[in-house]
């Protein structure tokens, strides 16, 4: 909890909706936030119902007194969406409910504006994807030509640029910055659907991510060659417990990418 919180206005005006002494209510907020972090970390509490609500925070008395009482002085926000979200949940969660969510691949819900994985405030309407896309090629133009870290490779209609970086942000083995981006930007320019592709990268890297953390990232694959091989259609991991070190994939002259051994190869566009 911030340390302005306390003795905010809204704080004081939860007490004197729910009968609490101040710091009552200082408790009682700081478990609703713990309870969000843990069951709903997108902020969207409002997936579950309000008795859950109620005893997460040990309120005993009728739920709809403390939901009301927290809608009336904005801890929570109605939505149509998800009926209700915590109010500015993107500033007041604690770093590790954003580690949580990075390590999911997930994200703060889209109402808020606010992503994990771009410095950029996006519209409080949700994403807008072709906003963005058309914002990467103002700044950058086509993918060839050099290109600084961090810039996007925009390609075809399509900004990978928040891939790249989510990517690269999350994979413990820090090279080759420029190079991965410019091969992500190959793939998904020759790709039929370079959106489906994406999610699959996406959802293959978030699932190996626990064993490449693993012995500080001795064993994860450089990125530039983890996608010119197509290491994002290897079988996820059975299990990141109890995985030792695998052979390297057939023809990789990366010694140190790691693969399970005997997995098949699913085609592109089979469940991850």
């Amino acid at each position: 909890m911030k340390h302005a919180t306390p003795n905010h206005p809204k704080m004081h005006a939860l007490a004197a909706r729910l009968s609490l002494p101040l710091y009552a209510a200082v408790g009682l907020l700081e478990m609703l936030w713990h309870y969000v972090g843990d069951y709903a970390p997108r902020g969207d509490i409002g997936r579950v119902d309000d008795a859950a609500i109620a005893r997460g925070v040990d309120w005993r008395k009728k739920p709809e007194e403390l939901i009301r009482a927290l809608v009336e002085t904005r801890w929570l926000d109605p939505s149509q969406e998800h009926r209700f979200l915590i109010h500015d949940w993107p500033d007041h969660c604690e770093e590790y409910v954003r580690k949580k969510l990075r390590r999911a691949g997930d994200d703060f819900v889209s109402a808020y504006g606010q992503s994990l994985y771009t410095d950029r405030i996006l519209s409080r309407q949700g994403l807008d994807t072709d906003g963005l896309t058309r914002a990467g090629k103002a700044r950058h133009g086509s993918i060839s030509g050099k290109r600084g870290p961090g810039e996007n490779p925009t390609l075809n209609g399509f900004d990978g640029s928040d891939l790249a970086a989510r990517v690269y942000d999350l994979h413990p083995k820090k090279q080759g910055r420029i190079r991965f981006e410019q091969a992500l930007a190959e793939k998904l320019g020759t790709a039929v659907d370079p959106v489906a592709l994406a999610e699959r990268i996406r959802r293959s890297h978030a699932a190996w991510l626990p064993v490449w953390e693993r012995d500080g990232g001795k064993f994860a694959p450089q990125l530039v060659r983890w996608i010119e091989t197509d290491g994002f259609l290897d079988a996820d991991p059975p299990s990141a417990a109890g995985l030792g070190p695998v052979p390297a994939r057939a023809g990789s002259s990366i010694e140190d990418e790691q693969i399970p051994a005997g997995v098949a190869l699913p085609a592109f566009g089979d469940a991850a």
